[in-house]
């Protein structure tokens, strides 16, 4: 999953999913582009739903990330630049914010950055 929107949407996600076919059980990575509210505010809803999920976020804003999470268990993640998470290269695109990453998927073509 890559940013979780400004929070009290955790139905919204779930609903997303089903179209997908998948389901919480299927996120296993929360990457953060950036720690600003509407990116990072449904992050702990996502987390209620789906405990184990490992979250990553770019290096500067990686503590800031952590300073928003209510259960003490989860750790973020620093994403470097190049990186690779779940066939996605992470990409230090500062500006946004100081950690701002972007992500690519090089086989598709496709690149992220929100």
């Amino acid at each position: 999953m890559i940013d979780t929107g400004m929070g009290d949407n955790a139905t919204d996600i779930q609903q997303t999913l089903e179209l997908l076919g998948a389901g919480w059980a299927d996120v296993s990575d929360v990457v953060i582009t950036h720690a600003h509210v509407d990116h990072v505010g449904g992050l702990n809803e996502v987390l209620s739903s789906r405990r184990n999920a490992v979250v990553w976020a770019g290096e500067a804003d990686a503590g800031a990330v952590t300073s928003g999470i209510l259960s003490s268990e989860t750790l973020v993640r620093a994403a470097a630049d190049g990186a690779s998470i779940r066939g996605l290269r992470v990409i230090h695109t500062p500006g946004h914010t100081q950690g701002h990453i972007s992500l690519l998927h090089e086989a598709e073509g496709l690149a992220v950055r929100r």
